[in-house]
């Protein structure tokens, strides 16, 4: 009975966690998904970069998004193997274009600043 019980207790802990990690990774009801990011210009495409994946935008064209902060509603598709967004509508979230900052500019890094008491 007791390994009975503790079975039942396992499996049940089990199907907590593969449904709560399910549903972390589900789209919403209508298939659409939104995620924020910056957009950004390569060489085959427009891409958005959330930080931690670049999703190809299909379906925008539009340069005035270029270096913002916005937030893409879309359905979450595969491009080439690739993830890719095929964009339903976008909201820009900080209209200020973020600057791509180089090596030596990063917050502490005072290698490169003039030294003013000489």
């Amino acid at each position: 009975m007791k390994r009975l019980c503790n079975l039942f207790l396992v499996i049940f802990v089990l199907m907590l966690y593969s449904g709560t990690a399910f549903s972390a990774e589900a789209p919403s009801e209508n298939g659409d998904e939104t995620i924020v990011g910056v957009i950004i210009s390569m060489d085959d495409g427009i891409f958005l970069d959330d930080g931690y994946q670049i999703y190809l935008l299909v379906g925008l064209d539009d340069q005035q998004y270029m270096g913002l902060t916005v937030e893409v509603i879309g359905e979450s598709i595969i491009v080439d193997g690739a993830p890719a967004i095929k964009v339903k509508e976008i909201n820009v979230l900080d209209p200020q274009p973020q600057e791509e900052m180089a090596p030596d500019d990063e917050p502490g890094n005072t290698a490169n600043d003039a030294n003013i008491n000489n």
